[in-house]
């Protein structure tokens, strides 16, 4: 019989596991509840919370608000009394709080003194716009040095925090006129550099950031020395924000007109025209907006004064008079301005022949010009059409102003010689002697001072009409002079080599003979009949007629 082998079964069982399983876990469990039992008590337990009558607390914030939303006597007695009235708050940041609210009040109100009294105990608690509108209250009541430091706070505060930055460009503008109307422009510049920080750059992307930014910069450009880099700064950021119509693009562009103009005087009429058609478009852009581009006067007066380098009289008295009417209209024409219309359309108006609107100029110009040099052309054109004794009086006021500067009268000599043949015409005609003799003298004084060399007849014929003058004159001690003139005007003529008498002759071939024969008439008019034989044997003629 065989027997088959078989191992023998294990007898294993999990109830030794288990059951230390279980042991740790209640363990664990009894452990918790020792420690955290309080809790665990409490929590089947329940709590009781003690809540204080607030009836008192109520009360006072709600006389607060009502003073807070009264009248000016209840925001000062509120105020004045803020220690007392505040001092069952006992947080210190809460009571702070409320006075904050309490100064925004009295600025509402117009109470700015005790609201700037109050601002030491809250500006720490000032919000960005909290700031920014002290800063705008404080500039309007013109307390310049506060705005200046509210703003200098704020700008620290917003400069790298890119949700800020129209309120930066805000600030700075508000800044920058300050600095500039308080006769500052460094400051004013230091300023507005600080939109150069990359990170504000960057931010500047949009048309209208780009507007402000740029129109912030010209302000730079135009309170600054060196003004070329600053253009350069105002080109990028208009680049970027892709040349918005703006004032900054107008303002940028007559800026580069006038360096053009001012570096390059003598400029081709080709490129004249390129420069032109430029300030078209400026002008142009700034009619897009004409309530707020007060520099169309000045871009219609660099218009005008091109065309007048072009030689078009006709569109440089219309540029100027447009010019003229919105400065007039912005009110800001100023005497400077007024001058440099005048004085270019009074020539435009004269080239075109425009007398009416020429002469209104020229009288604003005698009446205001410093330039003698300009007084003295005006007067000179308004003298050449006037009639009468309002020419005679614009030429006497020309040679007194002659008289009176000799570079003037240098410069001038064959006018002032033009004038004093004139008022010698003048005076003859209607008989004024005195007059004419004192003319007729200064003429032959300029006329002998410009041409020293007598060979050429017109100092001597000079001579020859201060002695006819004399003459006509009829009166005893001018026969006289008359006489004593002719005879030293032919004595110094027979002094003459003979190769100047040949010149002389050349020149003027019947002066001396009429000299001689003058001079022999004057001498029968004083009954002298023996010197008048005498002297016209020298040219072999007979007696004169008897006659003034």
């Amino acid at each position: 019989m065989i027997r088959r082998y078989r191992p023998r079964r294990k007898n294993t069982g999990h109830r030794i596991p288990l059951a230390a399983i279980g042991l740790t876990i209640t363990a664990l469990i009894l452990g918790v509840v020792y420690i955290k039992g309080d809790d665990i008590v409490n929590h089947f337990k329940g709590q009781t919370h003690l809540v204080y009558d607030n009836k008192e607390a109520n009360e006072n914030l709600e006389l607060l608000l009502a003073e807070l939303s009264g009248d000016k006597s209840k925001l000062l007695d509120l105020v004045n009394n803020r220690k007392s009235r505040l001092a069952w708050i006992k947080s210190d940041d809460t009571r702070r709080r409320f006075l904050w609210f309490l100064l925004t009040r009295l600025v509402d109100n117009g109470l700015w003194t005790e609201a700037k009294a109050l601002l030491p105990e809250v500006e720490s608690l000032a919000p960005t716009e909290g700031l920014e509108r002290l800063a705008v209250a404080a500039r309007e009541r013109q307390d310049y040095d506060l705005q200046l430091r509210l703003d200098s706070r704020l700008l620290d505060q917003i400069t790298d925090d890119p949700a800020r930055t129209p309120m930066l460009l805000r600030s700075v503008r508000r800044s920058a006129e300050t600095y500039l109307l308080m006769k500052n422009p460094d400051a004013a510049v230091k300023v507005i550099a600080r939109l150069d920080q990359p990170g504000v750059m960057a931010r500047i992307s949009t048309p209208e950031l780009a507007a402000e930014a740029a129109a912030l910069q010209m302000m730079r450009a135009e309170a600054s020395t060196v003004k070329e880099p600053v253009l350069q700064i105002v080109r990028n950021i208009l680049e970027k924000g892709k040349w918005p119509l703006c004032p900054a693009t107008s303002s940028l562009m007559i800026e580069e007109v006038s360096n053009a103009l001012r570096d390059n005087p003598n400029l081709a009429a080709p490129s004249l025209r390129e420069i032109e058609a430029k300030l078209l478009r400026c002008r142009d852009s700034m009619l897009e907006y004409p309530d707020r581009e007060h520099r169309l006067p000045r871009c219609y007066m660099m218009l005008g004064e091109l065309r007048y380098r072009l030689g078009e009289y006709e569109g440089c008295s219309q540029a100027l008079s447009l010019a003229e009417a919105f400065a007039d209209g912005y009110g800001e024409m100023t005497p400077e301005l007024k001058l440099q219309i005048c004085r270019t359309r009074s020539r435009s108006d004269e080239a075109r022949g425009a007398v009416p609107d020429a002469m209104a100029d020229c009288r604003y110009l005698v009446e205001h010009e410093t330039d003698q040099e300009e007084v003295l052309r005006c007067l000179s054109y308004l003298a050449a059409n006037s009639q009468g004794a309002d020419k005679i009086e614009l030429l006497t006021r020309c040679w007194d102003m002659m008289e009176k500067d000799e570079s003037l009268a240098r410069k001038n000599a064959d006018f002032k010689a033009s004038i004093a043949n004139e008022l010698a015409a003048y005076y003859r005609t209607e008989e004024d002697y005195p007059n004419a003799i004192k003319w007729v003298s200064a003429t032959t004084d300029i006329i002998t001072a410009a041409h020293p060399d007598v060979t050429d007849g017109k100092a001597y014929r000079a001579r020859l009409e201060l002695a006819l003058i004399n003459r006509k004159a009829d009166t005893r001690p001018c026969d006289t002079q008359a006489a004593r003139l002719l005879k030293k005007l032919m004595v110094d003529i027979e002094a003459l080599s003979e190769e100047d008498r040949e010149k002389l002759d050349a020149a003027d071939k019947d002066l001396y003979r009429t000299v001689v024969r003058e001079y022999a008439r004057t001498c029968l008019l004083r009954g002298e009949s023996y010197y008048a034989k005498q002297a016209v044997k020298k040219i072999k003629e007979g007696l004169p007629e008897k006659r003034r």
